[in-house]
Order: C-alpha cells, then structure tokens, then sequence
C-alpha cells in the first residue's frame, strides 16, 4: 500500500469517527430553555423575540448575586 492509500484510510477511521460522536457542541443543549431556565452556562435558550440564543453571564437585575446568566444572541 502507498502512502496516499494509507492516507486516505486513515482520514475515513477519523471522519467516521467524528461523525459518530454526531454534530453538537459540547456544553451545549439540544433542548432550548427560556430565560428562566438559564442555569448552565452556554446551554440554548429562547430569546422573547423568537430565535435561539445561549445563556452567559451578563449584566444582573437588581438584587440578583452575579454571576447572572441571561439569554443572549448567539450572533
């Protein structure tokens, strides 16, 4: 076998691989939470105008004891 044949399989074990660990981020949910819920940073939420965002750390409401996660714009 060539170098180039070996190169190839080599690539195909590793997409194969990759594709089985499937297609999400690590940190974060498949299942959106409202704000609410906002609990785990990085976990999908949904944003009051309708589209997903990510809950992070942003600025508290009064009384509340940072760090405070919000539902933020993904973009």
């Amino acid at each position: 076998m060539d170098n180039m044949s070996v190169f190839r399989v080599l690539t195909g074990i590793a997409l194969i691989g990759l594709l089985s660990m499937g297609m999400t981020c690590p940190g974060i949910d498949a299942n959106p939470k409202s704000k609410a819920e906002c609990v785990t940073q990085y976990t999908k939420c949904q944003l009051p105008s309708g589209p997903l965002g990510v809950c992070d750390i942003g600025k508290c409401s009064p009384g509340e004891t940072p760090p405070c996660l919000v539902c933020m714009p993904q973009h």
